[in-house]
């Protein structure tokens, strides 16, 4: 099984990339390299740091008031956790999958926050009238810009 592996990563490093099969399968080597130096450097028995650290991030976004670190955080535990399950003796690839998610769905929560966040343009009127009548109930001025050319759709 040693020999079959070196002789495809042998192939592999002197095939050039033309299309994207062999794209694929030089990704796929150039993981499984980082993946054997990591397991490498970092040693069974100094693991359980990694998911020390993974449980501080999780700590430290629980107490977190901001939406926008609350999500960076998990980020960076949830990373932590999937390098911890990945770096096994015998790699943990359900909870990987699962992290991998996890990651997605705060990454598109984050740019769903970074976007809400972002600056508006409104008329003198429109901005009256938010300030007025809308900002005092917790709208977002987004929201009603949103809520506003619902108004307008409808007329």
């Amino acid at each position: 099984s040693s020999a079959c592996t070196d002789r495809v990563a042998t192939r592999l490093s002197l095939r050039p990339s033309t299309g994207s099969a062999s794209s694929y399968l030089g990704l796929v080597s150039m993981l499984t390299l980082l993946w054997t130096r990591l397991r490498h450097a970092v040693p069974p028995s100094k693991l359980n740091y990694v998911s020390h650290v993974a449980n501080g991030f999780a700590v430290l976004g629980s107490m977190s008031d901001d939406m926008l670190y609350l999500r960076s955080f998990m980020i960076a535990a949830t990373s932590c956790n999937m390098s911890y399950n990945f770096l096994q003796p015998k790699p943990l690839m359900t909870p990987v999958y699962w992290g991998g998610f996890f990651l997605c769905a705060h990454s598109v929560q984050i740019v769903r926050i970074l976007r809400e966040k972002s600056d508006v343009t409104m008329s003198q009127r429109e901005h009256d009238l938010y300030e007025h009548h809308f900002m005092p109930y917790g709208f977002t001025p987004r929201h009603f810009l949103a809520l506003m050319g619902a108004n307008a759709s409808r007329a």
